[in-house]
């Protein structure tokens, strides 16, 4: 077997117009059989290097999930060569990963290796012949990208809090509802934290006894940078169901359910006192630093990373008025789903002309009982402060009221007069998607839009 820790890397080659080609006409043997290809990669590579088990998301592996994205990741990469300035940002997002996970320089040889062999194998049986130019167009192009990454993750160490993992005390937990939990954090060895930036996350490690192997998953950091703690604030992920090929989900249940083993040891086995690994805080989902107004909007545990972003701003000023304006717009479920909703009442009652606030309770109607008694404590928490409550699902077109209810959206708290306020949205896939398709509606430009997705695409689910 290669010993790909001592194998020096390949100089990074400069791709000629010719390659370029050879490359970009690969997109739709990508899009037929890019999953196929990735496939390969990943059952030879980690079939052949146990050690990597600790590196790669089990459950991202077993749901296909992880084979899929790098799919996507080799056709927006091939179907951009001659330009790569549309993916700059999904590889400052990839590179950020990396370092959250230590990826070091001599990794790029074993990926490097087994794609290649994975587009020998696969691409002759789609009749493709992967030899000559178009090989060496592929090799060169793989190592071009790997030197990108490189680099950027060396700047990243640079600045990181610490290299690798470090060890992190659980100084305390706090549940904030039935399925999410607080973690405090703090460095055994007592040394003072670097500040982070508002929006980032960190890697956690846990072993895994069921897979005899160490998992790592992110957290974005749920409270504003200081020098003692992180704190994390985890939902208890039910897992993923698989797919069967004729595209029905499997009767038998636990032969295609692929629990979150992270989370849920998170929330099952560790509790104050614990000790778990921790790398350093990194990530792209950061702030704009205008004083343009900001309008937050969160579904579910995706409230996290804007959480931070909030206490971030509030710990800036020290009178009854924020720098900025701010719309909290969260949805949940029902009104026991409502994590850090105390929080953000004081916050409301301490920046009263500042904040605003809507919170959609997607499981409930307007009109529901539940609704009527949470506007009800909301508005009475903070009478001078504009605080809106919905049943349903986000709804941000203006809308008057109904036979059915009594309220109406008022769209003043968007800011749509503003072409320089600017949007945050984290939370599922779909309800992301779904802000923004309303935000572009209502003639927000994408520019302004800004996503964090805590999980890649799923083909199955």
């Amino acid at each position: 077997m290669l010993d790909f820790k001592t194998t020096p890397l390949p100089p990074r080659p400069s791709l000629s117009d010719d390659q370029k080609k050879l490359v970009f006409d690969s997109v739709p043997v990508l899009q037929a059989h890019g999953t196929k290809i990735t496939e390969e990669m990943y059952k030879n590579m980690l079939g052949e290097n146990s050690s990597l088990r600790d590196v790669f998301n089990h459950s991202k592996q077993a749901s296909g999930a992880q084979q899929y994205a790098l799919a996507q990741a080799l056709e927006a990469y091939a179907r951009n060569i001659y330009n790569l300035e549309p993916i700059l940002p999904t590889i400052r997002s990839i590179a950020n990963k990396h370092a959250s996970l230590s990826i070091e320089p001599w990794m790029y040889n074993i990926v490097g290796h087994y794609l290649v062999d994975a587009l020998s194998t696969v691409l002759p049986l789609q009749k493709v012949a992967f030899d000559g130019a178009l090989k060496t167009a592929w090799i060169d192009a793989y190592w071009y990208l790997a030197h990108e990454f490189i680099g950027l993750e060396a700047g990243l160490y640079q600045s990181a809090g610490w290299l690798g993992w470090k060890p992190f005390k659980v100084v305390k937990r706090v549940p904030e509802t039935s399925d999410i939990a607080s973690f405090y954090l703090e460095p055994v060895d007592g040394t003072d934290l670097k500040a982070f930036k508002a929006g980032q996350y960190i890697s956690v490690q846990l072993t895994v006894d069921e897979l005899n192997c160490k998992q790592s998953r992110q957290y974005s950091l749920s409270d504003s940078s200081n020098s003692k703690y992180l704190r994390i604030s985890v939902s208890r992920d039910p897992g993923a169901r698989i797919l069967t090929p004729s595209g029905s989900v499997d009767p038998s249940g636990g032969a295609t359910h692929y629990p979150a083993f992270v989370s849920n040891l998170l929330h099952s086995k560790v509790f104050e006192g614990a000790t778990i690994e921790v790398a350093s805080p990194f990530g792209e989902f950061l702030l704009d630093d205008s004083t343009a107004p900001l309008v937050f909007i969160s579904g579910g545990v995706g409230l996290t990373p804007l959480l931070s972003m909030l206490n971030t701003i509030a710990g800036t000023s020290k009178e009854t008025a924020l720098p900025r304006r701010v719309t909290w717009i969260q949805s949940v479920r029902k009104v026991s789903d409502l994590a850090f909703g105390q929080h953000i009442d004081n916050l409301v009652k301490t920046f009263p002309s500042s904040i605003s606030t809507v919170t959609y309770y997607t499981g409930l109607k307007n009109g529901a009982p539940e609704v009527d008694a949470a506007r009800t404590k909301t508005l009475a928490i903070a009478p001078s402060a504009h605080r809106q409550v919905f049943g349903g699902r986000i709804a941000f077109a203006p809308k008057v009221a109904t036979a059915d209810t009594d309220t109406s959206f008022d769209a003043s708290v968007l800011y749509l007069g503003n072409k320089e306020a600017h949007y945050y949205i984290c939370g599922p896939a779909p309800f992301m998607s779904e802000a923004q398709r309303q935000l572009e509606g209502l003639g927000v430009e994408a520019i302004r839009i800004h996503t964090e997705k805590f999980a890649g695409d799923k083909p199955a689910h």
